[in-house]
């Protein structure tokens, strides 16, 4: 049986980005991401940091993977993959290396399963990552993969080209080995049987400056939400709806008079005893939690009264019932929520809420002060 291992090449001394393997992507350092699809996707015998400085034992020890220090001639910008590679398989034993860049944070552990099986069912001894382009490209000014005579294609019907994006390299060592003896370079396969793993959308990004950091950041995050439906823009809905975000006011129109948003971020409240004292035949709101992350509202409405009909773009709402009785209305369907219910709507759905019963209704709201409030003009 093959033994596979994961290299993970992280050198301190980057220049475009300062101790970019070390900088935080996230809760965690770049290089973590890395560590823990590696470890996580159950492909190897072994998982390896490779670096000449000390620090990242620590980091490979903290995230569960093992530290080999690479020795400091091998640590100059003009030290070559082939060069680091080779040394690492003469140390550590395996007959598969797989190297998995830092640099490529949103490498999935689908596509570290696709290359070992390039290895295991295809037979390759080399596989490199790259992505597909469906454009036109030149090279050295001629055409790769259109006729400049013709008519231009749907790009649907382009034959694609395919550019490195470095986040997977992986060689049997053996053929490295007698590669590199005879010919004096491996990384691409030399006489070899090389594929190519194609990989898609963010596990292609290669973070080389600070700009790539952002978007990296951006991916992270746009990735932690739950997407909402979609959601098109015709003439008619430019017409059709507006938005509102002051929260004093939508409460106001929604019959709300009695409001404090001021009086908030206590750092003990008891429920019971706010409740006890608020009004008991009008409605009225308060807001207890205020922080940039999210706010809790309390909102007090009698029999009939309720919000109006609306969306959240970007939000997704929640909701605690607290006392009394509410029909809610998502998307057109209606259900019925009692004390100790509680209710979640997904961004971009329809909805609405009355209360019901002989007695105040209250609930308790989950949002954002900022998150606006769309609303069909009908």
């Amino acid at each position: 049986m093959n033994r596979y291992v994961a290299m993970i090449p992280a050198r301190l001394g980057s220049k475009r980005v300062k101790k970019k393997n070390l900088r935080m992507l996230g809760d965690k350092p770049l290089i973590a991401h890395a560590i823990e699809t590696a470890i996580g996707s159950g492909q190897f015998d072994e998982v390896y940091v490779n670096s000449e400085a000390d620090v990242f034992r620590m980091v490979a020890e903290r995230y569960g993977a093992k530290f080999y220090k690479r020795p400091a001639h091998l640590a100059s910008d003009e030290t070559t993959n082939d060069q680091f590679a080779l040394d690492f398989m003469e140390s550590v034993p395996c007959d598969v290396l797989v190297q998995i860049n830092p640099t490529s944070p949103f490498v999935t552990v689908a596509d570290l399963r696709r290359t070992k099986g390039m290895f295991e069912d295809e037979g390759h001894d080399t596989v490199l990552a790259v992505k597909e382009i469906r454009i036109e490209g030149v090279f050295r000014g001629q055409p790769v993969n259109w006729e400049p005579l013709g008519q231009m294609p749907p790009s649907q019907l382009l034959e694609p080209i395919y550019a490195f994006c470095n986040g997977i390299l992986a060689w049997r060592t053996e053929p490295f080995r007698r590669n590199m003896k005879e010919r004096g370079c491996a990384v691409y396969g030399g006489d070899g049987r090389t594929g190519f793993c194609v990989l898609k959308d963010d596990a292609t990004l290669d973070i080389d400056n600070d700009e790539d950091f952002a978007i990296a950041e951006l991916l992270l995050e746009r990735n932690k939400r739950v997407p909402g439906p979609p959601r098109y823009w015709d003439d008619e809905a430019s017409r059709a709806e507006h938005a509102e975000v002051e929260v004093a006011g939508i409460l106001r129109r929604d019959g709300v008079d009695d409001i404090d948003l001021e009086d908030v971020n206590h750092e003990l409240l008891h429920l019971p005893d706010l409740l006890a004292g608020a009004p008991m035949t009008r409605s009225w709101s308060r807001r207890i939690i205020n922080s940039p992350s999210n706010c809790v509202t309390l909102i007090s409405q009698m029999p009939g009264e309720g919000n109006r009909r609306h969306y959240h773009s970007d939000w997704d709402e929640w909701w605690l019932i607290l006392e009394g009785e509410w029909e809610y209305e998502v998307d057109g369907k209606e259900s019925l929520v009692r004390e100790g219910d509680v209710v979640f709507i997904q961004r971009g759905r329809l909805h609405k809420v009355t209360a019901m019963g002989g007695s105040r209704a209250i609930r308790m709201a989950v949002s954002r002060d900022d998150v606006a409030h769309i609303y069909p003009d009908t």
